[in-house]
């Protein structure tokens, strides 16, 4: 074969190959975009996703935005999240506004209190140091006696005004939580959220009844700390 025709030959053979390979969907020729994230395939659109088993067969659908098995509300893949309320209220109540109500409330209980005190000194800087044997013992007891009564009353009082006035505080600081957490959910898209205490917290006990209290009020033995909005709260509420 001449030189001419050894050319000839090998370049049809050159394009032949270069045929071929594009067929089979191979790039010969390089590419700025070898190296980036294949786009991906999405599934669908579609009604319904069937899915078979064994005990029969499972429509998956979609339920208002949420995957659902059946027509049925209750039927529904709900998006969980998880609140530590033993951390927030405190830091709640720690506020100036609330401190105030009750430094205003202690302030009052302890001017009523010298006021008590000044009607007892009133009555020994009356009566002095008598005894049984003064005539003017029995009216001294009975005036003190009725002080006193007055004063176990005022206090047993003010001690009730005052753990109501804490039990509302409470509740106030309750309700901010869940003012925040309803924007955090909504911000998330988180269904449901249930208060909780991680597990790694120490418990706070003194008795076995103070104990078993603290395992009941820790709603999960296991969760995925994703779940915890604790901190996106907190801040929501601008602690």
């Amino acid at each position: 074969m001449g030189r001419v025709e050894r050319i000839f030959v090998y370049g049809i053979l050159s394009i032949l190959l270069l045929t071929a390979l594009g067929r089979n969907g191979l790039d010969v020729t390089p590419s700025a975009t070898a190296n980036e994230t294949p786009a991906k395939d999405t599934l669908g659109p579609a009604d319904e996703l069937l899915l078979k088993g064994k005990d029969g067969e499972l429509t998956i659908m979609n339920g208002d935005g949420r995957i659902a098995w059946n027509d049925e509300d209750t039927s529904r893949a709900w998006s969980v999240g998880t609140v530590n309320l033993t951390t927030l209220i405190p830091e709640i109540l720690k506020r100036e506004s609330y401190a105030e109500e009750l430094s205003e409330m202690e302030n009052m209980a302890r001017q009523q209190n010298s006021d008590f005190e000044e009607q007892f000194k009133a009555l020994q800087d009356e009566y002095g140091e008598i005894g049984p044997d003064d005539p003017k013992f029995p009216e001294a007891q009975q005036r003190a006696q009725g002080l006193m009564t007055k004063y176990n009353e005022w206090q047993q009082g003010t001690l009730q005004i005052r753990g109501k006035k804490v039990a509302e505080q409470i509740e106030q600081a309750y309700r901010e939580v869940v003012e925040a957490v309803e924007v955090v959910a909504e911000n998330q898209k988180i269904d449901m959220v249930y208060r909780f205490i991680p597990t790694s917290e120490e418990f706070v006990a003194d008795s076995p009844e103070a104990a078993s209290e603290q395992i009941r009020l820790r709603t999960f033995l296991r969760y995925p700390e994703e779940i915890d909005i604790t901190g996106a709260v907190r801040e929501e509420l601008g602690l």
